[in-house]
């Protein structure tokens, strides 16, 4: 779609959760070089049930820029009363990454698990945009009396050689994390579990391997580890929502499905990256 048309779905998307647009509330404007020299304005709209902020960037030349970045809302099951959070540091040998222990109130011991990340660069939340997959899930399970430990994604803070992006350091720093909360008073060391999601679980049953003790795996992921050529229209929505790929991402499309069919037939030598 173009750019009008983005605008407006997200303006009925707007109408939709917030109701009838009232007018700007208030306007921010600061110079920005980084856009030409142009401005960066940060406009507030006002709706019936709520607000929302754009940042536009305007040069000589017009609007030339305009995105939304919806604030975080913390889903209607938690109850932050239920427990409460502290910073923790799980030690993966030749690092030390940032993570956030929900610890329920009470005497205990809980139940703990220790969540895992989908592939890519996350920070303990599982921060994309306004959505915070992985503070959900820790809240959801600590107001129901169940600890949990998330942490940031290697790749966040650490600078990490191509060699050594395995699925072996996802499992590695998993089974650290495993062993900080375990190591944490008022958790269960006997009821720990591990929860993936997306990359995170594929991985988790060889992260509960490689622990040796837990009492459980959750998975959100695939259950194997090689995707089938045949089927890859996720990759096409990724390219395109609507499914109408240009000849360039068709071509691009077509490249990934022969890799997909060298890496699930084990087509590729050794020392080869693919």
């Amino acid at each position: 779609m173009d750019a009008e048309d983005a605008l407006e779905r997200y303006r009925s998307g707007l109408h939709a959760q917030y109701g009838d647009l009232q007018g700007v509330s208030d306007v921010t404007a600061s110079k920005d070089e980084a856009i030409d020299g142009g401005t960066e304005a940060i406009v507030t709209f006002e709706f019936e049930a709520g607000t929302e902020a754009a940042t536009i960037e305007v040069t000589a030349d017009g609007v030339v820029g305009s995105s939304f970045s919806p604030a975080y809302e913390p889903p209607a099951y938690v109850d932050r009363g239920a427990f409460g959070e502290r910073a923790v540091s799980v030690d993966a040998g030749d690092v030390s990454l940032d993570g956030v222990l929900a610890l329920p109130t009470g005497p205990g011991p809980f139940p703990g698990v220790a969540l895992v990340h989908g592939a890519g660069v996350h920070d303990p939340d599982g921060t994309v945009g306004a959505s915070k997959l992985l503070r959900d899930f820790a809240w959801g399970l600590a107001s129901e009396g169940i600890a949990t430990l998330r942490y940031e994604k290697r790749l966040a803070d650490q600078d990490v050689p191509d060699e050594e992006l395995t699925l072996d350091a996802v499992v590695d720093d998993a089974v650290a994390a495993l062993a900080e909360l375990a190591a944490i008073d008022r958790v269960a060391e006997e009821a720990l579990f591990v929860a993936g999601h997306s990359q995170g679980g594929m991985a988790a049953p060889r992260i509960a391997a490689q622990h040796g003790s837990v009492a459980g795996v959750v998975l959100d992921g695939r259950a194997d580890s090689t995707l089938d050529p045949d089927d890859l229209d996720f990759m096409r929505y990724e390219f395109e929502p609507d499914g109408d790929l240009s000849d360039a991402q068709e071509a691009e499309l077509d490249r990934e499905r022969e890799t997909a069919r060298r890496i699930a037939e084990g087509d590729f030598e050794d020392d080869e990256t693919l």
